[in-house]
């Protein structure tokens, strides 16, 4: 009679337990960031490939992962076979004539990666870890890639709508929304205010990613032809934005003339034009023991 009783007892928590489980799994895939209609990941796949991406999300998170269809993967694996190394010397020019491109793909059980940068050249990185070592080695190179950015690059543009912006079409601004992870907003019409949005931001350049703070802050400008861009703001106190993992500094020109080689502005003056939002610059500097 107990054994009886106990069986019930560990049937109802079976199914409790697996009820509670899909539900749990069914919760994280739901709150799983989408888009134009795909799922992305918080990590790669563990084995196939898959895009590492930085869309205009607002969260914790600035990097996700696209992992493509069957077909896409044969395609991929083939052109990544193809690639041809090259030399290359690696001084401030290259990165001017090849900027990143805001993608790249991760074999995560190969441990290496392939960043895509402009003009045909994919920069890809090997991790290597001795059996007899804790540490991993790092091995970088070149290649062409003229075919695979011919097949790549128009698929992320369909699939995730996913291609760098023409900052020339911020113009004609009439609003401007800043939006904070935690909840903070607040929306500028102020014609004055917009017509400066509207210099810094059309004329602001190509930046190689910075290692600042990015995904918690999102600035929503609205044009009077009706489009409407997202731009991820850094959260530290340099004046950049990030679109489809390329970045950009939005200093003013005429500040820009004032600052001493190898200093940049405070973007006080960007968040400054939105009073109703407090926000504290993220300070990643170490903490010096006093």
């Amino acid at each position: 009679m107990k054994a009886n009783k106990y069986r019930s007892l560990l049937t109802k928590g079976t199914v409790f337990l697996l009820l509670f489980t899909l539900l749990c799994s069914s919760a994280s895939a739901s709150s799983l960031p989408a888009v134009n209609g795909f799922t992305l990941d918080l990590e790669p796949s563990p084995d196939q490939l898959s895009i590492r991406v930085s869309p205009q999300i607002l969260g914790q998170q600035s990097d996700y992962y696209y992992t493509p269809d069957a077909t896409v993967q044969k395609e991929l694996r083939a052109l990544l076979g193809e690639l041809k190394v090259v030399d290359y010397t690696i001084d401030a020019n290259f990165w001017l004539e090849h900027p990143e491109a805001g993608y790249t793909i991760v074999d995560a059980a190969a441990q290496t990666e392939w960043m895509m940068l402009f003009n045909d050249i994919v920069l890809y990185t090997c991790y290597d870890h001795p059996k007899d070592s804790s540490y991993a080695y790092m091995h970088r190179g070149y290649a062409k890639c003229e075919m695979l950015t011919q097949y790549l690059a128009p698929l992320m543009a369909e699939k995730l709508l996913y291609s760098p912006i023409d900052v020339t079409l911020l113009t004609g601004l009439t609003s401007a929304t800043l939006t904070f992870e935690d909840g903070q907003a607040s929306t500028v019409t102020d014609p004055a205010v917009l017509m400066q949005l509207e210099s810094w931001f059309s004329q602001s350049t190509y930046l190689r990613a910075p290692s600042c703070p990015v995904g918690t802050a999102l600035l929503t400008l609205t044009t009077s032809a009706g489009a409407t861009f997202e731009l991820s703001l850094v959260t530290d106190s340099c004046p950049y934005f990030c679109f489809n993992g390329i970045y950009y500094d939005y200093t003013p020109w005429d500040l820009r003339q004032m600052l001493e080689p190898g200093t940049k502005a405070n973007n006080s003056f960007l968040f400054d034009c939105f009073p109703e939002v407090h926000f504290e610059p993220i300070d990643l500097r170490p903490k010096i023991a006093e």
